[in-house]
Formats: structure tokens, C-alpha cells, sequence
């Protein structure tokens, strides 16, 4: 630690952040037969119950997750319809959990 903090040694480890930084990038894997023929997934907007922020690439993650943990097929309804539950974003307000919870049924009644 001591050596990085001389003239030299600032030097030397500019030298190899800079190395990392001109790193090639990762080579694109190839599609898999069965990729092919799928149609593209359509990506999780701002109208979908997950919400901006949650593409099909997590959407699909979760979902395999998910099903691996429970033992079973889960569908995209399902992690959507979970998503919304848990990812919401809460009001900035400070209020009891009740009167929170009560807002957000009446706002998004079931």
C-alpha cells in the first residue's frame, strides 16, 4: 500500500487501470437453435404491472428462478402479477402501514 503512494507507484497502477480500461469486450455468444425460432419476448414498459426498470431479460431470470426454487412451471402472468406486488414503489409520505396499505387498495382496488 505504501509503495502505491509513491511517484512510481502512482504511475505504475495508472498504468494498469488503464489497461482495464482498454480491455476488449466480451465476445457475443451465438443463438441456440431453438432461440431462433421463438419470437422475441416483448420487454416489461411502464404500462406492465413490473413497472419501468424490469426488462424481459430479468422478467425471464426471475422466472426461471422462481421455478426452480418451487418445483414447478411458473408463468410470465404470475412473475408480472408478483413483480407489481413486490416492486412497487411506495409514497414518499411517512403514514402507518394501515393507512398506507388502505391507500393503495383504494388507489388499485383488487
Amino acid at each position: 500500500m505504501a509503495y502505491y503512494r509513491t511517484k512510481e507507484g502512482k504511475f505504475k497502477k495508472k498504468l494498469q487501470n488503464d489497461k482495464r480500461s482498454m480491455a476488449e469486450p466480451a465476445p457475443e455468444r451465438e443463438k441456440r437453435p431453438e432461440e431462433e425460432d421463438k419470437p422475441p419476448q416483448k420487454p416489461a414498459t411502464a404500462g406492465t404491472p413490473a413497472g419501468p426498470g424490469v426488462g424481459a431479460a430479468m422478467i425471464s431470470y426471475v422466472r426461471l428462478a422462481t421455478s426452480l426454487i418451487e418445483g414447478r412451471r411458473v408463468g410470465r402472468d404470475e412473475i408480472l402479477a408478483m413483480l407489481a406486488r413486490v416492486v412497487r414503489q411506495h409514497s414518499l409520505a411517512r403514514r402507518k402501514k394501515i393507512d398506507y396499505l388502505l391507500w393503495y387498495l383504494n388507489k388499485h382496488p383488487p
